[in-house]
């Protein structure tokens, strides 16, 4: 296979570029999904003590739940606030990102066979073996490929960059040698 050209920016960009951050927010964020559930508990045994009679132990109940209940409630808010400037940052990055490349009108050499990858451009060149990446999920017509550790050191491919055969050919070798994402529904 021959060397394929590739534009830095292409058409497909923001959805590639939209997808990396919301895996981000996924991954970031995730955890904390066990939260609402807390909240919900806690809510539920604070609104069940208000029904019963007080007594010493009933109100040490009450006011235990309802520490812990503001607790979570706030410790909610601040994540949810943290959420949003993120995913806000995240926004403006790839507003700034995509201006950027679209900018610069050198195009990267790309070539893959079934033992690396390579990348070149006037001023660099880099090999990269497969057995660097561990993941591969496919999204809109784009193809994703992630290392194990950094979520925004994967690489992503569209039908329209590489053509369908090269597109599918890469598809077919990321198969084989690596793991689907998990955690992705195909989109």
């Amino acid at each position: 296979m021959k060397p394929l050209e590739l534009p830095r920016a292409t058409p497909d960009l923001n959805d590639q570029l939209s997808f990396l951050i919301d895996r981000e927010m996924y991954v970031r964020y995730s955890r904390y999904r066990r939260l609402i559930y807390m909240i919900a508990a806690f809510l539920f045994l604070f609104i069940e003590s208000q029904f019963l009679t007080d007594t010493q132990t009933v109100v040490f109940a009450k006011v235990t739940t309802k520490a812990i209940l503001s607790t979570l409630v706030a410790f909610l808010l601040i994540m949810f606030f943290a959420f949003l400037v993120t995913k806000q940052k995240r926004k403006l990055w790839k507003i700034r990102t995509i201006r950027k490349l679209s900018q610069v009108n050198n195009a990267i050499k790309f070539y893959f066979d079934d033992k690396r990858l390579l990348f070149k451009t006037e001023s660099h060149t880099s090999e990269i073996k497969w057995e660097y990446y561990k993941y591969w999920v496919e999204n809109k017509d784009s193809l994703f490929i992630f290392p194990e550790k950094n979520l925004y050191e994967a690489i992503y491919y569209s039908k329209a960059e590489l053509g369908i055969d090269n597109y599918d050919s890469l598809k077919q070798i990321a198969a084989k040698k690596l793991e689907v994402l998990p955690g992705v529904k195909y989109l």
